[in-house]
């Protein structure tokens, strides 16, 4: 394959996967108010039930159509170390703009979210997602 041809291929994997994450975003914020509002669970267990639903909404949309893998769960395990990096990851970053740099909270998140994203895709597409 070309050097231009796996450009190609690398931005329309970028642009697919970040539609799967703003849905599965969505699912994960409907499934924690849902849970909260609706079935009068707790908060933490709301927000637990939606996180869960976000990943697995994430994992198998990434599968299917970003990185046209297989289902399997040594890529469901990798996949779920790689989320778990990245709350990392996103936690840090939203303390450096928030309490160390004194950006607004909102700003903060946002600015966390994008690197998280990048940061993201490249571990799904190098690491979980190798072989494809």
């Amino acid at each position: 394959m070309t050097l231009e041809k796996r450009i190609i291929k690398i931005n329309k994997q970028f642009a697919i996967y970040i539609l799967v994450g703003l849905l599965s975003n969505i699912s994960a914020i409907s499934g924690a108010s849902i849970s909260f509002r609706i079935l009068k669970l707790d908060y933490l267990i709301s927000s637990i039930v939606g996180i869960l639903l976000g990943l697995i909404i994430s994992y198998f949309l990434n599968v299917k159509e970003t990185f046209k893998a297989k289902f399997s769960s040594q890529n469901f395990i990798f996949y779920l170390c790689s989320y778990l990096i990245l709350i990392g990851i996103g936690i840090f970053l939203v303390h450096i703009f928030y309490v160390r740099m004194g950006l607004i909270y909102e700003f903060s998140v946002l600015f966390s979210s994008i690197i998280g994203a990048l940061f993201g895709f490249f571990l799904n597409k190098f690491l979980v997602f190798k072989n494809v």
